[in-house]
């Protein structure tokens, strides 16, 4: 049996905002949402106050039909708005997909409405634990009966496809949504900052059974992985 810290990821109610962050993407992906909320929060009073200025005031020409100056800074400032943003995304998109370094390799396979992991040499599937089976302090629709188990503090590499149909591999936390797509595979980066639970689903529409098949991974510490590596596939 393996000890977690706790449950991380998970969206309550009553919740204002994202997810908790445990990963570097996560955390980028969290940096540019600020950034780019706080751009179109000032764009909006920007157009606000100049409609509430133009509408309110006495200094509107009926009569003009051209001002080359105002047409071209428009066009210029919007272009200058919109580089602004493009910079930091695609920065981001290029360090989300670079990670040096030893890598763990995890390919998850995504099926109606399981799914499948092969860590190293281990495979195994996961499925959501049904109503009648739960246990006192079980989380409905999110309780698994083998979670995916890694190590915190390691470079992970997630190799996602799908078994039938189209998945998608959801962990808000982390900042991870992979595609499950039959017939390839899907690459993602990322390291998980502390241990605990993570919970997440498919986020793809793939049938009747949609949302019931949770995505649950306990980050554990390189020793416990080992021992759980020792012990099979029970954890």
């Amino acid at each position: 049996m393996i000890i977690m810290k706790g449950s991380g990821g998970m969206s309550f109610s009553g919740q204002v905002g994202m997810s908790e962050i445990h990963s570097s993407s996560m955390e980028g992906i969290r940096f540019l949402w600020d950034h780019l909320l706080a751009g179109c929060v000032g764009v909006g009073l920007f157009v606000f106050f100049m409609m509430v200025s133009v509408l309110s005031g006495k200094n509107i020409s009926l009569y003009s039909w051209a001002a080359n100056k105002i047409e071209f800074l428009w066009t210029l400032v919007p272009a200058i708005i919109l580089f602004c943003l493009a910079v930091p995304s695609l920065h981001f998109l290029y360090v989300s997909n670079q990670m040096g370094g030893t890598m763990l390799d995890v390919k998850i396979i995504g099926n109606q409405w399981y799914w499948g992991f092969e860590v190293l040499d281990h495979e195994y599937d996961s499925f959501m634990v049904r109503d009648e089976d739960l246990k006192l302090g079980d989380r409905r629709l999110l309780q698994v009966d083998k979670p995916l188990v890694v190590p915190f503090k390691t470079p992970i590499r997630f190799l996602v496809t799908g078994g039938d149909v189209i998945h998608s591999w959801y962990m808000p936390s982390l900042g991870s949504k992979i595609d499950g797509i039959p017939g390839r595979a899907n690459a993602h980066y990322v390291e998980i900052d502390e241990p605990g639970v993570y919970h997440g689903g498919c986020a793809e529409l793939c049938g009747v059974y949609h949302s019931h098949m949770p995505a649950v991974m306990e980050a554990v510490s390189g020793k416990d992985f080992s021992k759980w590596l020792k012990g099979g596939v029970s954890s």
